[in-house]
């Protein structure tokens, strides 16, 4: 099993208790894409569940919603044309079909899904975004909340 070296929180009791760890390098599945991330950015989502003030809190997790990164690996489905491609992740998954109001399995990356703050990342093809050229990696993590 290839590994990789990811924030991990065990426990939420404030932000000195996230660990570097290593986790297993995820597969792209079906309808997925690995992307190797180059920068994560800290939110104020991630601020709250490492206080515990977040609901349904998951442990133990891989934080992080906000990234920019390269596409490393498709899985069946997505189109290798995006194989090599500078992205921006959009961290929003299962919004639903009406624009005003989010489904009930709408989630945000880093929550319970692992998130961001990672080496690599397995997220569905759907949700990137092509990095615009003139932001830095930081300034185009910064981007999507």
């Amino acid at each position: 099993m290839r590994q990789m070296k990811a924030v991990v929180l065990e426990e939420p009791r404030g932000i000195e208790r996230l660990k570097l760890k290593k986790a297993a390098i995820p597969d792209a599945g079906k309808g997925d894409v690995l992307v190797q991330l180059k920068a994560s950015a800290l939110n104020h989502q991630d601020i709250w569940i490492v206080h515990g003030l977040y609901a349904r809190i998951v442990l133990p997790i891989i934080l992080g919603s906000d990234s920019a990164g390269v596409i490393h690996k498709v899985g069946e489905g997505v189109s290798p044309k995006w194989l090599n491609k500078k992205v921006v992740i959009n961290p929003g998954l299962d919004w639903g079909i009406d624009p005003i109001s989010q489904h009930s399995s709408f989630r945000i990356l880093g929550m319970p899904d692992n998130g961001t703050q990672a080496k690599y990342i397995r997220i569905p093809g759907r949700i990137l975004w092509k990095k615009p050229s003139n932001p830095t990696w930081e300034e185009a993590a910064a981007i999507p909340l």
